[in-house]
């Protein structure tokens, strides 16, 4: 077997669920910045468990971006937030 075929194994053995969600793209096409495809994955996250609050994030993300990136951040949090 492949190393393809060993992951796919252990995911349907252990019946893991597994997201597609791709960032780079959605933060190049809706921001215009690869740099927030993090940023873009905390919100994949933050929907897919429900672990925090979507307010919870955004203000965590307002409180540690760089000064002035901060409305980039929070657009980029909810394009990956509407992903799934």
């Amino acid at each position: 077997t492949t190393d393809v075929e060993d992951v796919r194994d252990f995911i349907d053995q252990h019946n893991i669920k597994v997201y597609e969600a791709p960032a780079t793209k959605t933060a190049n096409d809706e921001i215009g910045l690869k740099i927030v495809a993090n940023i873009v994955m905390v919100g994949v996250i933050t929907k897919i468990t429900g672990i925090i609050s979507e307010n919870a994030a955004v203000e965590a993300i307002k409180d540690s971006v760089p000064a002035g990136t901060e409305e980039k951040n929070i657009k980029a949090f909810e394009a990956g937030y509407n992903l799934v």
